[in-house]
Order: C-alpha cells, then sequence, then structure tokens
C-alpha cells in the first residue's frame, strides 16, 4: 500500500504529505543513503536511495497484494546468486555498467515470479 499511497501524493504534488512521509521515515533514509555510498561509492547517493526504497516498496505490495515472498532462504539464495552472475557480468563489459540499477530491480522481479511460480 505504501508505494501506490507514495505514487498517488507524488503524481499530485502533495508537498506537505511527502515532507511528513519523509521526516517520518528519516531512520530508513539515512540508512539507504548509507548503503547506497558503501555499496556501490562509483555511483550517485541519490539513485542508490531510489532504487533501494523503490526495492522495498515493491516487496511490500507483492506480498501484500499478490502473496509472492522472496525473503525466503531459497529465494534470497536465488536473488543473490543471480545478483552476482548479472552485477559481475554487467561490471566487466564495456559500456554495460551504466545499466546495473536496472539490472538490480529487474534481477528482483525476475526471481520473485521465478520463485513463486515454480519453486514455491
Amino acid at each position: 500500500m505504501v508505494l501506490w499511497t507514495f505514487t498517488n501524493h507524488l503524481f499530485s504534488l502533495d508537498l506537505p504529505w511527502i515532507v511528513e512521509f519523509i521526516l517520518n521515515n528519516s531512520f530508513w533514509l539515512f540508512g539507504f543513503i548509507a548503503a547506497g555510498y558503501f555499496l556501490a561509492p562509483h555511483r550517485g547517493m541519490f539513485l542508490n536511495l531510489v532504487v533501494l526504497s523503490a526495492l522495498i516498496m515493491i516487496s511490500v505490495e507483492f506480498t501484500n497484494y499478490f502473496d509472492l515472498l522472496v525473503y525466503t532462504s531459497i529465494g534470497l539464495m536465488l536473488l543473490y546468486i543471480s545478483r552476482m552472475a548479472i552485477l559481475l557480468a554487467l561490471e566487466h563489459t564495456p559500456g554495460w555498467s551504466k545499466h546495473i540499477p536496472l539490472a538490480w530491480i529487474l534481477s528482483f522481479l525476475v526471481v520473485i515470479f521465478i520463485y513463486n511460480g515454480f519453486i514455491r
């Protein structure tokens, strides 16, 4: 519900609600900025903040509405192994390193559907 509520207020330019939402979640805001800074120091912190926030909001929506899970031992193993392979290939291929945030999100979505469709 967080993703749809946030996008609804964002598109309607409800700035007081957005400021209140950010200030009420300042712990997570600084935590995601720190994680983005330490995990990928060569990328922008704002882009990492957006990617991590989107992943958390999408996973909450999938869990609540569709009963899709990924935070189990097998789901996380598939996610980390697939990300390691994809990200290593993108980092060592010239010209493709700029697509790492997109690959990060797409690998998450693909693993959710593979895990819930074929394994669970």
